[in-house]
């Protein structure tokens, strides 16, 4: 199911490294990035990597059957409970994004 969401988690990735550039920089700044945001599609789930300055570290778990969205509590493993679903909460994940990963503390979790 993965395979047919992957433009979704591109433009996620996206807007967090928009929005990581906004927090760092301004909004308009010329100054080169240094925060990214990319992906590594494995077995079960599928890691979202945020790099800052050269440094990797997971930002959250998408689980491929599902879409749930899950924040990291290892490198290897998602905590547990699903913060959100990919295809059901698209928009407002892009909304509520945030390069720090506030938004996938447990009891943080927002609707629109």
């Amino acid at each position: 199911m993965i395979n047919e969401y992957l433009n979704f988690v591109e433009e996620w990735c996206e807007v967090l490294e928009s929005k990581a550039f906004a927090r760092q920089h301004g909004k308009w700044s010329k100054e080169q990035p240094t925060t990214f945001f990319h992906f590594k599609i494995n077995k079960k789930y599928t890691k979202i990597i945020q790099t800052d300055h050269g440094n990797d570290s997971v930002h959250a778990f998408l689980e491929n059957e599902t879409l749930d969205i899950y924040k990291a509590a290892t490198w290897n493993a998602p905590a547990k409970d699903a913060r959100y679903n990919l295809f059901r909460d698209f928009n407002h994940i892009l909304e509520v994004c945030e390069p720090n990963g506030g938004y996938l503390y447990k009891g943080k979790k927002v609707y629109g």
